[in-house]
């Protein structure tokens, strides 16, 4: 069956699939986290989250899992969102308790509640983030508990709540959806916050109040560029939202040859132009996470991969700028002409300028 598409070129990043090239590729990168200026607020500031960080086969997960590195591990390669689904582990002796969980807690060995008590899991962010002053931790919760359940496992960890920054503490919304810098953050040691699908608490904001969202479990860069229903339908118009959370991986956990194309640079670059410009689910921001399986990426692989996901949170937090040989900026220049009819039709030369300056850093 042909398979017909509508491509547009944008100074050389293609959107019609995950083959395309961007300007990402122009600079140099070792495969790492670097620590952005402190002086961007956080949300300017792009980096990875580990889609259901807990299901790992050293933590418990020896069937179905979507990480292949702990917690920590994951920490210490550079990971700083982690995405937790917390469930009521009713098969305890004891009694009901908050854990990590991954679908029904019924199921062990396939889903289940292999992850622990969410308690042990917040003491091991919390030693990380003590022994680590400068960085933060963004914590997203799929929560099946509520949030009170999970604000009380919260204070049962003696000094965690210090390291929190508290919807009490900032709240965005009073200046036009703008989060503190990170420098702020530092000096007050507020480096950990929450966010809940389930709503706001004492120490958890909504996070659909804050981020777009765009749809999960696809790789199909058309379906991935779309709102996930429930940040279209529970975020509020009138309060602005300057962070984008972009999903990307498959229903069905990838094999390993997968994994190398989904959390490439070119994909991950395809799906944050996809989002910036077609679907428009953002205000002007470069910023973006990327929630991934198998996020802890293996910085010597050279596959062409060009050194996955953190070649493109170094680009968006303008650690490098690409460098554009004159061959290469003729050749992106007649592609952009060679498209101006396709481009006048999706967009106003306005819109179109100023997703250029995205793209290029402007």
């Amino acid at each position: 069956m042909k398979r017909l598409f509508l491509t547009l070129t944008i100074l050389g990043c293609t959107v019609a699939g995950i083959q395309a090239a961007g300007p990402w590729r122009n600079i140099k990168s070792d495969g790492r986290w670097h620590l952005p200026s402190n002086k961007l607020r956080l949300d300017q500031i792009s980096y990875v989250t580990a889609h259901n960080a807990f299901a790992n086969p050293a933590e418990g997960f020896g069937v179905y899992f979507q990480q292949n590195a702990t917690v920590l591990e994951l920490l210490n390669r550079g990971i700083r969102g982690l995405m937790l689904d917390i469930h009521w582990n009713k098969e305890l002796p004891e009694g009901p308790r908050v854990d990590l969980c991954h679908g029904d807690p019924n199921l062990p060995g396939v889903a289940g509640c292999q992850g622990g008590p969410l308690r042990n899991g917040l003491i091991k962010i919390q030693n990380w983030l003590n022994a680590h002053p400068k960085e933060f931790i963004m914590i997203n919760f799929e929560d099946y508990v509520g949030p009170e359940a999970s604000d009380r496992v919260i204070d049962s960890v003696p000094g965690l709540s210090k390291l929190i920054l508290k919807p009490g503490d900032w709240n965005p919304h009073k200046y036009a959806g703008k989060w503190p810098t990170l420098e702020w953050m530092q000096k007050n040691n507020k480096r950990l916050l929450f966010f809940s699908s389930y709503g706001a608490s004492k120490y958890q904001y909504h996070v659909w109040h804050h981020f777009v969202e765009n749809q999960y479990s696809t790789v199909d860069i058309k379906k991935a560029g779309q709102q996930r229903a429930e940040s279209s339908g529970r975020g509020n118009p009138s309060l602005p939202r300057r962070m984008l959370l972009l999903n990307f991986f498959r229903e069905i956990t990838a094999l390993p040859a997968q994994r190398w194309v989904d959390n490439s640079a070119d994909a991950l670059g395809n799906l944050w132009i996809e989002c910036l410009h077609y679907s428009r689910i953002v205000p002007s921001s470069r910023s973006a996470t990327f929630a991934l399986d198998f996020a802890n990426w293996d910085p010597t692989d050279e596959t062409g991969s060009y050194n996955g996901v953190f070649r493109m949170v170094d680009y968006l937090n303008g650690l490098q700028k690409a460098e554009i040989a004159p061959e290469e900026e003729l050749r992106l220049k007649r592609e952009a002409d060679a498209t101006q009819e396709t481009r006048k039709a999706l967009s106003s030369p306005e819109e179109q300028r100023a997703l250029q300056d995205l793209i290029l850093g402007g």
